[in-house]
């Protein structure tokens, strides 16, 4: 539901709101790749208007109006989610004790904000710094000491209310709740803006309103960091978080994938914005955790003596062999062929190793082509790779002859069904200068219905390829010209 309504307060209801409720996800104003948790009742974002980086809230599914109005089931799972806001904040901003405050405008039965007219939906405000809100807010307001906001509801009394976690002018932490004292007290507390004295007392006073400084930068840095820090605790399964991680192995191994997906998403995201250096940093904050759990299970196995790896070591090594390959790629996009290159090699490593028995020739195929951008005479005298010192030696047409064999093999074989099986299988023979091969998986590939946006990534490639000076120029233009026409 996007937005309430109010009986007890007609005149300020859910039907006058002039704004869609930001924190109601179905209204599409977080993107997913801001949601970093998920609860039954709560999730856990990253919004726009960052104070400073690492700004985050917890919010309820449904739009209710404050966290008083919370069904008791939800606050164990606030718990739950402000604990891993704290395991975060600590492991990446070395910070302890935060700070964290809600403004329940709605405590008194509002629905909407009476200035702008957007829609009161409940969220706690988490911030990465200490700060002192006690005595901003009892200059004006009476507090009460809570043990937590399981206890809002009797403390707030029906009336608007601040609540507030955070250090005092004494040192210590206090959880405390603010009302006023007065009507005009408590229509000042209804219209107050706390987040314009928290960005004054932080030193950021053109911060304090998410329409003039939405923290793009911050945002972006935030939501990769929270990605990486996420992986690695579900890797290892350990610390203040644990109690909020699954209790299995085969769940703790589905939620690191899903934050693996999710951090391709981003990424993904960064290369349609047209900014290849942040889809490369989100992907090697992924890399690089996968790249220790993948050595952690190599380590066990070690240990215990054994050479075949299982099932959790082996999708660890697809999904980083995936990474790497997408990595590959977005340098690619960049004209960095030779980190292009050396992406991909890393990802073949994997590809190729028996222990993980993959079937993906992603990176098999694009280790080759990203070295015939870089150098495209390596078609024709394969020893001009030579110079390329930083860069393994490969003899590209032997590769592309092996990989041809291969590919024709899986296509009539394992992946008869795959579509990027026959894709491959078009581009690599192509590059062999084999027309009938070519055709054959092109029109497998064709049989096969792929989305659009697969048929542009092998087209580009193709054009990208046919535009150099190579033995195969003229088969790969008779390649472009019949992927076009599809």
């Amino acid at each position: 539901m996007a937005f309430r309504t109010s009986p007890s307060d007609p005149s300020d209801s859910g039907e006058h709101a002039t704004e869609r409720c930001v924190y109601c996800l179905g209204n599409a104003e977080i993107g997913e790749d801001q949601i970093l948790a998920r609860g039954r009742l709560l999730y856990l974002c990253a919004p726009l208007g960052q104070l400073t980086e690492g700004y985050l809230v917890i919010a309820p599914y449904q739009c209710i109006g404050s966290l008083s109005q919370l069904p008791v089931q939800a606050f164990p799972e606030l718990a739950r989610l402000k604990r891993i806001v704290e395991g975060f904040y600590h492991a990446t901003y070395r910070v302890e004790p935060a700070t964290y405050y809600e403004q329940g405008r709605a405590g008194g039965g509002a629905a909407t904000d009476a200035a702008n007219g957007f829609p009161l939906h409940a969220h706690l405000c988490c911030l990465p710094v200490t700060l002192d809100l006690h005595s901003i807010l009892a200059r004006n307001c009476t507090g009460q000491d809570l043990s937590g906001p399981h206890e809002l509801l009797p403390a707030a009394r029906g009336e608007p209310y601040v609540y507030v976690e955070s250090m005092d002018a004494f040192g210590r932490y206090r959880r405390s709740v603010y009302r006023a004292d007065s009507d005009e007290a408590r229509m000042e507390l209804r219209h107050m803006r706390l987040k314009p004295t928290i960005a004054e007392l932080m030193n950021l006073p053109g911060r304090g309103d998410w329409r003039c400084y939405p923290g793009d930068q911050e945002l972006q840095q935030l939501v990769m960091k929270f990605g990486a820090h996420r992986l690695e605790v579900v890797n290892k399964w350990h610390g203040d978080e644990a109690d909020c991680l699954p209790n299995d192995k085969e769940s703790i191994m589905a939620e690191a994938v899903e934050e693996i997906k999710r951090l391709a998403t981003i990424a993904r995201a960064y290369r349609d914005a047209g900014d290849p250096a942040a889809a490369a940093g989100a992907l090697e904050q992924g890399i690089d955790a996968l790249e220790a759990a993948l050595t952690e299970k190599e380590g066990a196995r070690n240990a215990a003596g054994s050479a075949d790896a299982d099932a959790g070591e082996a999708a660890i090594a697809v999904h980083l062999a995936d990474l790497y390959g997408m990595l590959g790629g977005t340098l690619r996009e960049e004209g960095n062929y030779l980190a292009a290159a050396a992406a991909y090699d890393r990802g073949f490593r994997l590809e190729s190793d028996p222990r993980y028995a993959m079937q993906s020739t992603y990176n098999a195929l694009n280790r080759l082509t990203a070295r015939i951008l870089l150098c495209p005479g390596c078609l024709a005298d394969p020893d001009l790779l030579r110079t390329e010192r930083d860069l393994e030696f490969v003899y590209v047409r032997h590769a592309l002859a092996d990989l041809s064999a291969r590919l024709h093999r899986q296509v009539s074989g394992a992946r008869a069904g795959d579509f990027w099986a026959a894709g491959d299988l078009s581009v690599t023979c192509a590059l062999n200068g084999d027309e009938q091969g070519m055709y054959h998986g092109l029109e497998e590939f064709i049989r096969l219905s792929p989305p659009p946006t697969v048929y542009d990534a092998y087209r580009h490639s193709i054009e990208a390829l046919a535009r150099l000076d190579t033995p195969r120029k003229a088969l790969l233009l008779t390649s472009g010209r019949a992927w076009s026409r599809q």
